[in-house]
């Protein structure tokens, strides 16, 4: 009846359903079908409404290239329900990064109704957009849920004193390799004394420690270093000494050479 008539209710009341009857209304010529301020349940069973459920809380989830489907769990009225025999799980819009998705519970069995839990799909970082974490700020320079890439852009401030650019570091959840360090990355920072260039580290960019001038250790960990660019060491300590893996000693004195340092800063294993 309730597909047939207009302006009835659900019938659901916790665990209670509203009765209905149909009449024939000689007044208007038609019939009706009234609701009636009485209700009844099932004798033996509890006909409980999941819409008053407790759902755990899902927490931002990553996305890795497919649908995200989080567990969750459900009590009603202090009982932990059970998945498959006291409600049904489905999903909505939980196919994409940066959007709400939806978890669905569907009362089963003694349970009816429904009641829906949303979470969010963390944004993947876009391409150009700088971000902070720690003491560097980073430009991501390829935008991916696995595998993207950044460039160490700037110091979150100009006055530190030594720096470690990592091998990895988490935007937003996601984890991005540190491949670059960008132009200028460290131009003008005066205070700075040590650095330590991580394992992923392919270029260098032009001015990168332009006048650091209290700078007198740099570490490269980095073996797959390719590109230095011009006047990246112009203006750091004469003093300045140049540690790099001992099996990349020769080429990266060949890759390091004529970058604006002083003849005096030597590169070490």
């Amino acid at each position: 009846y309730l597909d047939e008539f207009e302006g009835l209710t659900a019938g659901i009341d916790g665990n209670k359903r509203r009765l209905f009857y149909v009449d024939w209304w000689t007044n208007e010529e038609k019939i009706k079908a009234v609701e009636i301020p009485a209700y009844y349940e099932f004798s033996g069973q509890s006909l409980n409404s999941i819409a008053s459920a407790q759902i755990s809380t899902i927490k931002t989830q990553l996305y890795a290239g497919k649908a995200l489907k989080p567990s969750v769990t459900v009590t009603l009225n202090g009982k932990k329900l059970k998945a498959g025999t006291d409600y049904t799980v489905s999903y909505a819009n939980n196919t994409k990064a940066g959007s709400t998705a939806s978890v669905i519970i569907t009362g089963k069995g003694n349970y009816v109704g429904t009641a829906i839990q949303n979470f969010e799909i963390a944004a993947i970082p876009a391409k150009g957009k700088v971000y902070t974490s720690g003491n560097l700020k980073y430009k991501v320079t390829k935008s991916a849920y696995k595998n993207g890439t950044v460039s160490v852009y700037a110091p979150a401030e100009k006055t530190l004193t030594s720096a470690s650019v990592p091998a990895t570091v988490k935007i937003n959840g996601y984890t991005f390799n540190v491949t670059a360090i960008g132009d200028k990355a460290f131009n003008g920072c005066t205070k700075l004394k040590k650095v330590t260039i991580g394992s992923k580290v392919t270029t260098i960019g032009k001015q990168a420690f332009n006048g650091c001038k209290a700078l007198t250790s740099i570490t490269v960990n980095s073996k797959v270093l390719k590109t230095v660019g011009a006047s990246a060491l112009k203006g750091i300590s004469a003093k300045a000494v140049i540690k790099v893996p001992a099996a990349k000693l020769s080429a990266y004195q060949k890759l390091f050479k004529g970058k604006g340092q002083k003849n005096s800063v030597k590169i070490t294993k």
